[in-house]
């Protein structure tokens, strides 16, 4: 499926599963940022614009699914992302430099040796510490801003580094949730499609 955004077109095609679409991106602003940690398989591979399912119902304490978006539901998203990547890759590696920084001292503190992460201070020592791999784009929006999500691979963990975004400013960071969780804070939260 065809998405047309500032005159660029995304061809979205469902995952293997079916449970999201994904469209290629090429992002020359984070190809020097490559984890040393790279999933086998992916060295190289562009980074992946994703359309997370919609979830729209908790029952008990379980979340149950609602339905897979149309990918231009996500065109004002993705607009929104290509007209301020600089600014969000600013937000985004500060996130990201923060999160570094608390995760070494909570590692001090429990004996876990993470000694390559002593050594970050500045946005260059991340180079070879993360490899962005998706970009995720929800249908909701808060103010006029749209929420996006940037997930990373990261050498410092298995679950790499999530930042979610309203806007240009990170509103949370750290390990990722599950989409699920994800889509449903930000609709508690007051986003709406």
């Amino acid at each position: 499926m065809k998405v047309t955004a500032n005159d660029l077109d995304f061809t979205f095609e469902l995952n293997a599963n079916g449970s999201r679409y994904v469209a290629p991106i090429t992002l020359p602003e984070w190809e020097p940022f490559r984890s040393t940690n790279t999933v086998p398989g992916r060295e190289g591979q562009r980074v992946l614009l994703q359309c997370p399912m919609v979830y729209h119902e908790m029952i008990g304490h379980r979340l149950r699914e609602g339905y897979l978006a149309d990918p231009r539901t996500y065109a004002r998203s993705l607009s929104y992302f290509l007209d301020h990547r600089a600014a969000i890759q600013q937000s985004v590696l500060a996130a990201c430099l923060t999160f570094v920084r608390q995760l070494y001292e909570t590692s001090v503190k429990y004996e876990i040796e993470r000694l390559a992460l002593a050594e970050v201070s500045t946005a260059d020592d991340l180079r070879s510490l993360i490899d962005l791999s998706y970009v995720q784009l929800f249908p909701y929006q808060d103010a006029g801003l749209p929420y996006i999500g940037l997930d990373f691979e990261a050498n410092w963990a298995e679950q790499g580094f999530l930042a979610l975004l309203l806007g240009t400013e990170v509103i949370a960071s750290g390990f990722p949730g599950t989409p699920p969780a994800v889509d449903l804070s930000i609709r508690e939260d007051g986003g709406v499609v």
